[in-house]
C-alpha cells in the first residue's frame, strides 16, 4: 500500500465526540431545512466500509505504482461506472432505499427529484470513504461526515466554509463534542442555492459523472494534505470546469455533423449549459458556439484516461440518438473524437455496444433521451452488422472450434431440432463467449454487453458442417 502521508488528518479514538440532532419529521425534501442531517445519519447507518477497504485494495494491487491522486481518481470512476447511461445518475444502493423509505414521497416526480439528488450525495460519500482508506484515514463515522461536508464545500466553492469544518474535525478528533446539525445546515443551503439553480428535475448524468470525479480530486487533495488549500482547489476547479467545456462541445460538434441541428438536440445541450455552473462568459461562448457548425480543430480534445475517454465517447453517443437520425457523418466525427482522445475504433465500438446493451435492457429510459427509437434502431442493427461481418469472415475457424468442443457441438446440433432448455442454452452462450475469446476477430461477442449478440452467432452459425455423428447423437 501506498506510505502514509507525512502529516495525515488526525484519526480519532473508537469512540465518536461528535453528535448527530436536530432531526426532523417528515418526509425527506432537499427544498427545506434539516434534510441533509437526515441523510448523512441515515448513510452512515447502512454504509458498508468493508466494500471501500476492499475497492482500495483491488486498485492498488491493478496498479501498485501509480500515484495516490491517479487511485482515487479510478476509485471515483469505478463508482461512477455506466452512469452516463443510467438517467438520473446513481441510482440508490438497496440499504440505504431500504433505510430511507418512510421518508421519501409518494411515486412521482418528486420521488424521483429527491432519490436522484440524495444518489448523488451518497455516491460522492461513498467515493469519500475509499479515498479516505486509500490515505489510510481511518475516521469513525461522525468524523467521517464532517470530512464529507469540508470536501461538498470545496466542491461548492466555498473555501472559507471547508476551512471552519475542518477546524471543527480537529477538535472533534481532539475530543471535543460537535453538534453536526449546524454543520450539516451550512452545507444544506450551498446544496440548495445550486439546486435552485438546476430545478426540481432530475440530475443530468453527464454532469453528475463530472462534480463526481471534481468531489474525488477535491478528496486526494485534502487526505493528502490535511489540510484546506485554496490554491490547489481552484486549479482542480479550473480543470473540471474545462472538462465540463469540452463536453459540451464535442456534444456541440456532434449536433451539427450532419450540417444542421435539430431542435431536440439545441434543447439538450440548452440543458446541459444551464446546469454545468460555468462562469458568465464560459457559458456566452458556448451559446454562440450552439449558432453555428464548428470544425473538430476548434475543440480543446486531447489524450485522457480510459474511464474519462470512455465517458466522452458515451455521452456523445448517446447524443447521436437524441435526433433520431443517426448519420454517417456522426459516426465519423466519434471516429474522430475516440482518436483525438487517445482511443482507438475498438474502444468506439465497446462503447457503442454497452450503449446497446444497455437499452436493451432498459428500454423506457429511451424517452428520457427524445425521440430516439429509429436511430437507436439503425444503432442496433450497426452493432449487429459488425459482428456478423466478424463471424462471416472467421467462419471456418469458428466451426472448426465448436467441433472440437463435444459438449457445445451436441447441444447446437439439438437446437436444430428441438427448442434447448434454459440450462442447456445456458451452455450454449457460455462455452461459444469462451471461443470467441479465442479469435481476435470476435472479440465483440466478449465485450460488456456483448451477449445480446449471440443469436446472431446461432443463426449463422451452419449446423450442417456439424459432424454427422452429432445430429445422430442429437436425434436418438
Amino acid at each position: 500500500m501506498p506510505e502514509t502521508p507525512r502529516d495525515p488528518p488526525p484519526r480519532p479514538g473508537a469512540r465518536s465526540s461528535a453528535r448527530l440532532t436536530g432531526r426532523a419529521a417528515g418526509p425527506l425534501d432537499p427544498s427545506t431545512a434539516g434534510w441533509l442531517v437526515r441523510l448523512v445519519e441515515a448513510f452512515l447507518d447502512v454504509h458498508d466500509r468493508g466494500a471501500s477497504e476492499r475497492a482500495v485494495m483491488q486498485v492498488i494491487a491493478e496498479q501498485p505504482d501509480a500515484p495516490r491522486e491517479e487511485l482515487a481518481a479510478r476509485l471515483a470512476d469505478r463508482r461512477l461506472r455506466g452512469i452516463g447511461l443510467r438517467p438520473g445518475g446513481p441510482a440508490l444502493a438497496p440499504a440505504l432505499e431500504a433505510r430511507l423509505a418512510p421518508l421519501l414521497p409518494p411515486p412521482g416526480p418528486a420521488r424521483d427529484h429527491v432519490v436522484g439528488t440524495v444518489a448523488v450525495l451518497a455516491a460522492q460519500w461513498e467515493v469519500l470513504d475509499d479515498i479516505a482508506l486509500l490515505y489510510e484515514n481511518r475516521s469513525q463515522r461522525e468524523e467521517r461526515a464532517l470530512e464529507a461536508f469540508t470536501v461538498s464545500a470545496l466542491l461548492l466553492n466555498d473555501v472559507a466554509l471547508a476551512r471552519r469544518l475542518h477546524q471543527a474535525h480537529l477538535e472533534a478528533a481532539g475530543g471535543k463534542a460537535i453538534d453536526l446539525a449546524p454543520w450539516a445546515a451550512e452545507v444544506e443551503k450551498l446544496l440548495m442555492v445550486r439546486g435552485a439553480k438546476r430545478g426540481r428535475g432530475v440530475p443530468i448524468s453527464g454532469l453528475t459523472y463530472l462534480d463526481t470525479r471534481a468531489f474525488a480530486l477535491l478528496a486526494a487533495h485534502y487526505f493528502e494534505r490535511a489540510s484546506v488549500e485554496e490554491a490547489g482547489v481552484q486549479k482542480l476547479h479550473a480543470l473540471t470546469n474545462s472538462q465540463k467545456i469540452g463536453l459540451v462541445e464535442l456534444l456541440i460538434a456532434l449536433a451539427w455533423a450532419d450540417g444542421r441541428l435539430a431542435a431536440e438536440e439545441r434543447r439538450m445541450i440548452d440543458q446541459q449549459i444551464g446546469l454545468a455552473d460555468l462562469s458568465p462568459a464560459d457559458k456566452r461562448r458556448l451559446e454562440a458556439l450552439l449558432e453555428r457548425r464548428p470544425s473538430l480543430e476548434e475543440l480543446e480534445l486531447g489524450p485522457t484516461s480510459p474511464d474519462a475517454r470512455r465517458f466522452f465517447l458515451e455521452q456523445g453517443v448517446l447524443l447521436t440518438l437524441v435526433d433520431d437520425d443517426l448519420s454517417p457523418a456522426e459516426q465519423a466525427l466519434l471516429e474522430e473524437v475516440a482518436r483525438r482522445l487517445g482511443g482507438t475504433s475498438e474502444e468506439l465500438e465497446a462503447t457503442i455496444l454497452e450503449v446497446v446493451a444497455f437499452y436493451e435492457k432498459n428500454r423506457d429510459a429511451i424517452r428520457d433521451f427524445g425521440p430516439v427509437s429509429g436511430a437507436f434502431g439503425r444503432l442496433r442493427t450497426l452493432v449487429a452488422d459488425r459482428a456478423q461481418r466478424a463471424v462471416m469472415s472467421n467462419l471456418r475457424k469458428l466451426v472448426t472450434e465448436v467441433k472440437e468442443t463435444g459438449e457445445l457441438a451436441k447441444l447446437l446440433g439439438m437446437a436444430s431440432l428441438r427448442e434447448l432448455t434454459p440450462e442447456e442454452m445456458g451452455k450454449v452462450k457460455s462455452q461459444l463467449l469462451d471461443i470467441c475469446k479465442t479469435i481476435p476477430a470476435l472479440a465483440i461477442f466478449v465485450l460488456p454487453g456483448g451477449a445480446i449478440l449471440l443469436p446472431i452467432l446461432l443463426k449463422v452459425l451452419p449446423f450442417s458442417l456439424l459432424p454427422t455423428a452429432f445430429n445422430d447423437d442429437a436425434a436418438r
